[in-house]
């Protein structure tokens, strides 16, 4: 299967091309031997379209902005008597869906801040937004002596928390002992 973005170039590849006696074409191919059909409608190709003969038989098709202008199911096929070759199928997809497909840039998830390119958080992750919470701050006692300051997290903080132990990947039962060995040392070390 093909796919391409609609309303922007593609080049595909079309052939073999054969001849009547089963030979591999290597012949010039214009863009009015060649028929279009888009969504089941037959048409012309755009008269900026290109058969350039690659190898045995093989074409690479350059189909314009115009001939791909509708999402939906399109084939190509040669109309050239008495050449004969398969169809070329293409998917024409809406930009965005194309984008989300193929894009170089992921798309996001259902989780704000991550994508499919971003790893999960680590448990280094986890344990750094919990260093950060008011719970885990280094405060300075009345006596000059520096220790954690004992004030409970905040519900934010916790529901950060929350979240990134949940896109570490709940299913990941390695990754989940990771986490909570990691916030299990943190913790053994704050003092009673």
């Amino acid at each position: 299967m093909i796919f391409a973005k609609v309303g922007v170039d593609k080049t595909v590849t079309f052939g073999p091309v054969l001849a009547a006696d089963g030979t591999m074409s290597s012949g010039a191919i214009a863009y009015t031997d060649a028929k279009i059909f888009k969504n089941g409608t037959d048409g012309a190709l755009n008269a900026s379209a290109t058969f350039t003969h690659k190898y045995e038989g093989v074409y690479a098709l350059l189909l314009k902005a115009a001939d791909l202008d509708a999402v939906g199911a399109y084939e190509v096929v040669l109309n050239k008597n008495p050449l004969s070759a398969a169809p070329v199928k293409i998917t024409v997809l809406a930009a965005n869906v194309y984008d989300w497909l193929f894009g170089t840039v992921a798309p996001l998830t259902d989780k704000a801040g991550y994508s499919l390119s971003t790893a999960p958080p680590t448990a280094a992750d986890i344990a750094a937004l919990i260093l950060a919470s008011p719970a885990y701050k280094l405060v300075t006692d009345a006596n000059g002596k520096v220790n954690y300051s004992n004030a409970a997290p905040d519900n934010t903080t916790i529901g950060a928390i929350h979240d990134l132990i949940k896109a570490a990947g709940a299913g990941d039962l390695a990754a989940m002992k990771g986490v909570v060995d990691k916030i299990n040392s943190m913790l053994e070390q704050i003092p009673a």
